[in-house]
């Protein structure tokens, strides 16, 4: 069971309040940065609520909270402030992570994906002694005998902008996921951000046919045009043809 307590580094700053108080409204936010997470148990039933809130990354917080990234777009200038308010769990320490697939499938939440740990990311040294080398990792949810708890955490080791490596909107998506107190299963589980959908590829162009067809591709769809010869209508300056003359009658002969 992995203990709570200060960091040094500021990568994690922790409160947790469990047993039965009534959860405190989330800080207030951006509306379109900020994210709400509900997470569903396997039956469907919301069993827990997360609040994300872009905060600036702390002036203390190790530079090497993320280190060795391959592929940044952009540096992140945020960390996340992380609102969660348990309601309906059984009494105990849940492990608490975020998972690389914006998916919730049930009843096992496989979907979910592994803990997100995007590539040559890695924690600072005093937060993996407390939670482990990946990026996703949390701290763990201490339920209450009432089955709630309010737990408040800081990371700065993610990030909710777009373009860095350890943003919780990337291309596959993110969510959070909740195991049983053992930690052998999956017992809850939120989007944070569901996956970018794949860009339709163009459909092929058709083959040229006698009648020259031409064929012009879009993202969407094939637009076929196709040449057709059209015979000219009669013109009303045209010459009329030329009637026959009609046989002459010979003369009488009497």
């Amino acid at each position: 069971m992995r203990r709570l307590v200060p960091l040094e580094l500021t990568v994690l700053t922790v409160v947790t309040a469990g047993c039965g108080g009534a959860s405190q409204p989330s800080p207030s936010s951006t509306p379109d940065t900020s994210v709400t997470v509900r997470m569903m148990d396997s039956q469907g039933a919301e069993v827990a609520r997360a609040t994300l809130t872009p905060v600036p990354l702390s002036t203390s917080s190790s530079s090497t909270a993320i280190a060795g990234g391959t592929g940044v777009a952009t540096p992140a200038t945020t960390g996340v402030r992380f609102h969660v308010s348990v309601e309906k769990l059984l009494p105990g320490t849940h492990p608490f992570a975020i998972h690389a697939a914006g998916r919730c499938d049930p009843p096992r939440f496989t979907t979910a994906g592994p803990i997100f740990n995007p590539p040559g990311g890695r924690l600072a040294a005093g937060a993996q002694s407390l939670l482990g080398a990946e990026v996703g990792s949390l701290p763990d949810l201490p339920v209450g005998s009432d089955g709630s708890a309010t737990v408040d955490f800081t990371s700065d080791a993610v990030t909710l902008e777009r373009g860095p490596v350890n943003s919780l909107r990337s291309p596959q998506g993110t969510s959070l996921v909740v195991l049983d107190t053992s930690g052998s299963s999956r017992v809850a589980c939120g989007v944070i951000s569901a996956p970018l959908p794949a860009s339709p590829s163009p459909s092929p162009s058709g083959s040229p046919s006698a009648t020259s067809t031409v064929s012009v591709s879009t993202a969407t769809t094939t637009v076929t045009v196709t040449n057709t010869t059209t015979l000219p209508s009669p013109s009303a300056s045209a010459k009329p043809p030329t009637p026959t003359p009609a046989a002459t009658a010979s003369p009488l002969v009497r």
